[in-house]
């Protein structure tokens, strides 16, 4: 798409608008006179013509200062306006040529969150003291390319200009802007109207630009000595209603406002801030300079509200993002979309660095959000080989596939290139120091010619960056991160040294991917897979960090000293892999000594997560290394428990680990692996301090409960676990009230329905199938929104664990049982049990197993479910896809019998089936394979 800024012979250095508005009309009036001077990107010397930007706009006259009447064209495919002159015209370098143009625009209706704020807006709602909504609000949103259907202008983020603006609208509105008001003019003949005049701004992107007039009530606050001036920053949250419940973002802005003034050593960029609450806002927020709108229900809260931890965080979150905006993205602005994902990594980076620096019980970076909703997502996104780009070529894509008339900030945004971009920052931060990095961002605040006048480009800012710290690494640093696609994979050998005797260490880096969309027959060569630069974060026995060697930027680096974690803190965006036996001994003997904490052994283990079933990149040793690490903690001194260790975030991981080795073991029927992993856990088990009801009662914890639960659920044959899950159950049906977490029952389930023997006990869960009202009191649950839910939820873990039984008798009840009931919701899940005991043998006589059973009754009736389980039909409307589970779940139980299947008389009708788990089970012949090693 070709930009005005580069072709046009004419650009902007000014906006003097004038808008004329009544809240009852659907359309405003504007005058508007633009200052143009030469485009130095154009070497010519005389013009007749030139274009600005404009849609949904009708202009009546164009005239320049010396009357020469313009002709206009509208060009609505293009959203332009041409403007042509009779006569040719001079083109001086130094000449100001004032375009004065007077036109009507559209005002846009909305009365739902899905119509679009675009250009200016209006909204009505009820007023606090009466029953009829005649307040309003008109409001303006001009982000990425909607100032063009405000007034005309080069609608691009390449030019910063000066605004003056003066509206004229109703006496009874509050006025506001992205400038102090400079006075206000009611000797209208018309009284009740008023004329606002504003300062001139700040030079600003027409992205940036904004107003809003109606109906507002407001607080206030003064910062002192904070303004751009030195004088005291006036701070103003307006709302149409309750807009004393934003008072805790004034707290917030009080606190971090002069945070953010040290780090950049710069004073506020304007002089006063503004916060506009609007009733509808599709982007939610938005920073214009020093005039944030943001949709009301983020900043409005109640006492109540204001008790949850979570909505504080968030809060606070939000507008320290937004006031960090004004320093980096208004005041300093970029002149490409392309760089819309670096400017909101940035405010996200930064914030969250104040935010955790300033705020001791909230510590972001080592958040579950952070880590896992955010870093760790991104991550599997990018290492998804067909759909895996570089930032570079993210924003190119997008910029392709949005070429329409109405491009948002959310078709040009990247969510892959934004949590890349914040983790980049920080592994900048922390390999440069924290004190060196923000002196070298507050000088950039003293080149006001360069950083502040123009707009730039993001690597404006990293090679001012390298020159102030006099390092190359800068650059190519950044460079890396945006060019390069996906993510690195760094393994790690820790050896002996024949000659000094003494423990070295190699590392190896490469590209990863995961395996799951790659076709079986792909070629490794073919990945590009270019050495990143990664900042190592390592550290070293004794819990040492390494100052020696802190960035990788070739293939593989040699270490005269043995490592025990690369990643620390896992604030890297990268996955290591330690692929020796010393690598598990040092994090061994470094777990011995408490050297290792909680978020970095589960990085450990989640990046091994990653590795399980990835034939490209599993290692047997990472199969050993987890039992060995396990197995260390299972073994500690009988003081040590696992309440002692507090590593339950890690520990689930950890056994997460173990189950997906077990699912493997299951279908390929692996029994040896399946009872050494069951022996480990027992093990494990017995560091649990208290198993009481009492203990278990007062849980809490999201992690230390899924530890608990996977422990039981990896025991669920062994008899102190079965004899515990029968005094749990006991208390799940029976109380008292709040006996039982949810996390732990269907684990509770699990080991009921495999000690079933007979019809009485099957009874007893399969009535929780029809319904769990009666023992819902007896659950914790923090999660659920209603009772109903909860009942819900416990209704689907009964059917779920139904099916764990093991003889022939029970199985034959849940078969009819699933039969008679095949278009209920979830009703498939009730072959989980069926499919992980599908070798159990069921009837000695004839060594009938459970799969032998379930096949015979799948033939029977499969053919019945494909004429009624249609496309939408059943209870759940899923029926077609509810009958692919089903089959699935029986067809893993001979996914080592081809033949069998392959002579079943209506194979055609499951062969995509089959060929699906086909694929699919190529994971865990790899872990197969791995354990066996």
């Amino acid at each position: 798409m070709k930009l005005l800024a580069l072709e046009n012979p004419l650009i902007p250095s000014q906006y003097e608008l004038n808008i004329e508005i009544d809240p009852l009309n659907t359309t405003f009036k504007g005058i508007i006179t633009i200052a143009l001077h030469k485009n130095k990107n154009i070497n010519i010397k005389e013009f007749n013509k030139f274009k600005l930007h404009g849609k949904n706009l009708s202009i009546t006259s164009a005239t320049f200062a010396n009357n020469n009447d313009l002709k206009v064209t509208s060009l609505i495919d293009q959203q332009q306006f041409l403007f042509e002159s009779n006569d040719l015209l001079s083109l001086n370098d130094n000449e100001i040529y004032n375009l004065k143009i007077e036109y009507q625009g559209n005002i846009n209706q909305i009365k739902t969150p899905n119509d679009k704020t675009q250009g200016l807006f209006i909204s009505n709602f009820m007023s606090n003291d009466k029953n009829t909504a005649n307040n309003y609000i008109l409001a303006t949103h001009c982000q990425p390319s909607f100032a063009r259907l405000i007034f005309p202008c080069i609608d691009e983020p390449s030019i910063k200009t000066n605004f003056i603006l003066s509206i004229k609208s109703l006496k009874r509105f509050n006025t506001v802007s992205v400038s102090k008001i400079d006075k206000i003019d009611e000797s209208s003949s018309i009284d009740s109207m008023k004329t606002t005049h504003f300062e001139k701004t700040e030079l600003l992107p027409t992205s940036l630009f904004g107003f809003v007039i109606g109906d507002l009530e407001e607080i206030h606050l003064d910062l002192p000595n904070m303004s751009k001036d030195s004088n005291a920053l006036p701070i103003t949250i307006y709302s149409p209603l309750k807009v004393t419940q934003a008072t805790y973002t004034l707290d917030i802005i009080q606190k971090y406002l002069p945070l953010l003034s040290n780090f950049f050593n710069f004073k506020f960029p304007s002089n006063k801030l503004d916060f506009v609450l609007l009733p509808f806002l599709n982007d939610m927020v938005m920073e214009n300079f020093s005039m944030i709108t943001v949709q009301m229900d983020f900043l409005l809260f109640t006492p109540q509200s204001l008790a949850n931890p979570n909505v504080r965080n968030q809060t606070i979150q939000l507008v320290v993002h937004e006031l960090v905006h004004q320093w980096i993205g208004n005041y300093i602005s970029f002149n490409s979309w392309e760089f819309l994902a670096f400017n909101e990594s940035f405010a996200t980076f930064l914030a969250y660095y104040l935010i955790s620096k300033n705020d001791p019980d909230n510590n972001i970076w080592s958040t579950e959000n952070y880590l896992q909703n955010e870093l760790a997502t991104a991550m599997i996104q990018d290492s998804d080989l067909p759909t895996s780009k570089s930032i570079h070529d993210r924003y190119n894509q997008r910029s392709h596939n949005n070429s329409g008339d109405d491009i948002t900030t959310n078709d040009l945004f990247d969510p892959i290139s934004y949590q890349k971009g914040i983790s980049m920052l920080r592994t900048l931060q922390l390999s440069i120091g924290e004190d060196l990095f923000q002196k070298a961002m507050a000088e950039l605040f003293e080149d006001t010619v360069t950083f502040h006048n123009v707009p730039i480009k993001s690597m404006d800012i990293f090679h001012k960056l390298g020159q102030i710290l006099k390092s190359e690494n800068v650059t190519n640093f950044v460079s890396s991160w945006t060019r390069l696609p996906g993510l690195p994979i760094v393994s790690v050998t820790t050896t002996i040294d024949e000659t000094s005797k003494s423990l070295k260490s190699t590392l190896t880096q490469h590209r990863f991917y995961s395996s799951e969309n790659i076709d079986p027959d792909f070629d490794q060569q073919t990945v590009e897979d270019i050495p990143y630069h990664i900042t190592l974060l390592t550290q070293l026995p004794g819990k040492l960090s390494d100052t020696k060697n802190t960035l990788m930027t070739d293939r593989s680096l040699k270490l005269d000293y043995p490592v025990t974690l690369l990643n620390s803190n896992s604030q890297g965006y990268y996955r290591v892999s330690y692929e020796s036996q010393e690598c598990y001994d040092e994090i061994c003997k470094e777990l011995t000594l408490g050297n290792i904490d909680d978020i970095s052994l589960f990085k450990i283990f989640q990046d091994i997560s990653f590795y399980l079933g990835n034939k490209f990149f599993q290692k047997s040793i990472h199969i050993s290394g987890t039992i060995q690490i396990l197995n260390h903690i299972a073994s500690s001194p009988k003081d040590i428990t696992l309440k002692s260790l507090n590593l339950w975030k890690s520990l689930s991981e950890g056994l997460s680990l173990l189950q997906t080795i077990v699912q493997a073991a299951v279908v390929h029927n692996r029994r040896a692996i399946i009872t050494k992993i069951t022996k480990l856990v027992s093990k494990l088990s017995e560091k649990v301090d208290d198993w009481s009801i009492e203990t278990i009662s007062q849980l809490h914890d999201h992690h230390e409960l899924s530890t608990f639960s996977k422990i039981i659920a990896l025991t669920s044959t062994t008899k102190p676990t079965q004899d515990l899950c029968q005094e749990l159950f006991k208390h799940i049906r029976q109380g008292p009230n709040d006996s039982i977490p949810i996390e732990l029952v269907s684990s509770i389930y699990m080991t009921i329905s495999y000690q079933m023997t007979n019809i009485k006990d099957w009874k007893k869960l399969f009535e929780l199938v029809k319904t769990s009202s009666g023992i819902a009191s007896h659950i914790i649950d923090f999660n659920s929104t209603s009772e109903n839910e909860k009942i819900i939820t416990l209704q689907n873990l009964a059917i779920t664990n139904l099916g764990f039984v093991t003889t022939e008798e029970l199985i034959t009840k849940l078969l009819n049982f699933i039969d008679t009931n095949i278009a209920a919701t979830g009703i498939e899940n009730a072959f989980i049990g069926v499919n992980y005991n599908s070798q159990a043998i069921i009837n000695k006589k004839d060594n009938t197993k459970v799969r032998d059973a379930v096949w015979k009754w799948f033939k029977l009736h499969y053919s019945g479910w494909k004429r009624n389980l249609t496309k939408g039909t059943g209870s759940d409307g899923r029926g077609e896809e509810k009958l692919e589970k089903i089959a699935f779940m029986v067809l893993q139980m001979f996914v080592e019998s081809s033949k069998l299947i392959e002579k079943y008389e209506n194979f055609e009708d499951i062969k995509p089936v089959w060929e699906t788990l086909q694929h699919e089970d190529r994971s865990n012949c790899t872990i197969i394979s791995g354990f066996s090693k």
